[in-house]
């Protein structure tokens, strides 16, 4: 798999506008993976790291095959102000029985009359975590969960709005089924990965 860090230079008014709405964002990441007109777009997921006042934000993008990153630089010249780029196999370094430290940007929910509600308490969205981790391969150790943050994106020249809740998860992880969590390393975790969420990075 490819793992992408884009340092944004938010003296760039696109640059800016692309992490005012998700959508865009999205829209503007899809230009690197595009190889031809019209073509499907391959599978990538990303999250905007936001640091401290003084340090740019930057976006972290992962995928299996390598994003045109050149030809991204060329299409929107002033956008980054740094691209870095590193290649890694899940297989290197998962088995079961490991375990990482994490982080998640998600969309914690249910289904409820054919309609996605965001859940809104700090114990539910532990809840749904545990529970991905039963399908996905993991057990959660420790987990401390952000206050929620709606996101909206705009679509189709802002005639109609996308709307997300979204929770950062920091804390620790084991490995319990090491096929099933590499999948989901490419896969993501839950919904509205195109707006940013589901992409699991993990450190030792």
């Amino acid at each position: 798999m490819e793992l992408t860090r884009l340092t944004l230079n938010i003296n760039d008014r696109h640059a800016r506008a692309d992490l005012a709405d998700p959508y865009e964002m999205h829209r503007s990441l899809s230009r690197a993976f595009a190889t031809a007109e019209g073509s499907p777009i391959p599978r990538f997921l990303w999250r905007v790291e936001v640091g401290s006042p003084t340090a740019p934000p930057h976006v972290l993008v992962q995928s299996e095959v390598a994003g045109q990153w050149e030809a991204f630089s060329a299409a929107k010249p002033g956008w980054t102000s740094s691209i870095a780029n590193r290649s890694f196999d899940p297989s290197i370094f998962v088995n079961n029985g490991h375990s990482f430290a994490f982080r998640l940007q998600a969309n914690p929910s249910v289904k409820r009359n054919g309609k996605r509600w965001g859940l809104q308490k700090s114990e539910q969205h532990i809840e749904w975590l545990k529970k991905q981790g039963l399908r996905c391969g993991f057990e959660i150790s420790s987990v401390d969960p952000s206050p929620v943050k709606r996101l909206v994106g705009r679509r189709d020249k802002g005639k109609n709005r996308i709307t997300i809740d979204a929770v950062v998860f920091n804390g620790s992880l084991t490995v319990t089924d090491k096929d099933l969590f590499k999948k989901t390393l490419s896969n993501g975790i839950g919904h509205g990965k195109s707006m940013g969420m589901g992409l699991l990075s993990l450190a030792p």
